[in-house]
């Protein structure tokens, strides 16, 4: 095998360096920077470990090309204006969020922003969200 790819969640496990292997303790400060870092930073971390022993590390839309949704609009009818401006007023927030490796969604709706993930957005984004809920 000299092809990996990963997908899921990521566990920050404790670390028990006495518990490794010979080969494995020198991957410990990675390790200790990967467990402390956001999904995006673990991951990049994972991938490093997985480079520098002799892998490629391939991408899920590498494998599966149609996985990711093309940019545009997804449905029949087209966005209203209000609609617009709430995509872009999401847009905005998550190119703040991306840096800081703690959002990958938000959820807006009649100019509002109403959370983000792992927060609230967790929860309100399976629910009906528009003003007549008043939500």
């Amino acid at each position: 095998m000299t092809q990996v790819c990963f997908c899921g969640g990521v566990d920050r496990p404790a670390l028990d360096p006495a518990a490794l292997d010979d080969e494995t303790r020198p991957l410990v400060p990675m390790f200790h920077k990967a467990l402390a870092a956001g999904d995006n930073g673990a991951l990049q971390v994972i991938k490093e470990i997985f480079e520098q022993t002799g892998f490629e590390v391939l991408g899920a839309d590498m494998l599966v090309p149609d996985l990711v949704a093309l940019p545009g609009v997804l449905s029949d009818a087209w966005p209203d204006a209000q609609m617009r401006r709430d995509a872009a007023r999401g847009e905005a927030v998550l190119a703040g969020l991306a840096p800081l490796d703690i959002g990958q969604a938000c959820v807006i709706g009649g100019n509002r922003f109403w959370g983000s993930r792992p927060w609230a957005a967790r929860r309100i984004c399976w629910k009906p969200c528009h003003p007549a809920s008043g939500r």
